[in-house]
């Protein structure tokens, strides 16, 4: 049997982590992105994590912490890296509607 490759979730909650995950996922060519939003319980829903899987790494970011994500526009706008989703759709709506990111490259399962 294979053995798998258990390394921690890095976990980004203070703006000065933000540059260097933002420079390493603008690195990747292809990432899986989920996005959690506290949409049960709240009379105005937002985001309240956002996860990032590369090849190498996984990472959240908690933009309850971090208030500042405009940097990660350059990760969701750019078309060379592909974006991968389970059933993108609400996940897409919430990122635009918290953050207005347009995300590019968009592949969804």
């Amino acid at each position: 049997m294979a053995q798998i490759d258990t390394q921690p979730v890095k976990l980004i909650t203070s703006q000065a982590e933000l540059p260097a995950l933002a420079n390493r996922l603008c690195q990747a060519t292809r990432l899986a992105v989920d996005t959690e939003s506290n949409s049960l319980y709240a009379y105005r829903e937002q985001v309240c994590l956002i996860q990032f899987s590369t090849i190498d790494a996984d990472y959240m970011v908690d933009p309850l912490s971090v208030h500042d994500l405009s940097l990660m526009e350059a990760v969701f706008s750019n078309p060379e890296i592909e974006k991968i989703f389970h059933a993108a759709e609400y996940d897409l709506i919430c990122l635009r509607r918290d953050f207005g990111f347009m995300v590019k490259n968009v592949a969804s399962y």
